[in-house]
Parts: structure tokens; sequence; C-alpha cells
């Protein structure tokens, strides 16, 4: 969406800093979304390579999915976004 905002922006003629302005809504929710996976993808990998006892890896692994499900919940909206 952030895109698409600033290719739409620069063909009506807007100047650089107006069309980055009107999409930096998305692109802090685009930059947002990225740290988040980042976190859970060093979490998870961190999980399969980490020499953990069963019963700490299994909280842990807990902890992660919550997390996911949480932030899935919390951001549902920003996958429905229609323009």
């Amino acid at each position: 969406m952030a895109i698409a905002d600033l290719d739409k922006s620069g063909r009506k003629g807007e100047a650089p800093h107006d069309a980055w302005n009107h999409a930096a809504v998305y692109l802090i929710k685009a930059a947002q979304a990225h740290a988040r996976l980042f976190v859970v993808e060093s979490f998870v990998d961190s999980l399969k390579e980490g020499k953990l006892s069963t019963p700490v890896r299994t909280v842990l692994s807990q902890l992660c999915e919550l997390f996911i499900i949480y932030w899935l919940l919390e951001r549902s909206g920003d996958f429905f976004l229609v323009r």
C-alpha cells in the first residue's frame, strides 16, 4: 500500500516529500510488521537450535505462539486494508 501511494503521488506530480508524508502511515505499519517478523523468526530459530530442556522448550514455544496470536489479533485490521 505504501509503494502504491508513493507511485500514485508521483504520477500526480506531487513533491517527493509530500508523497512520502502521505504514505508515512503505511510505511510505519510495514516497518513494524517487519520488526515483529524478525523477532518471531529469531525466536523460532533459537528454539530449534538452542540446547534447552523439554519443559523449557515447551514453555518458550507456548510463549512464542502467544506472542504471534496476540499480534495477529491486535493488527488483524491491517490484513483487511481496502481502498
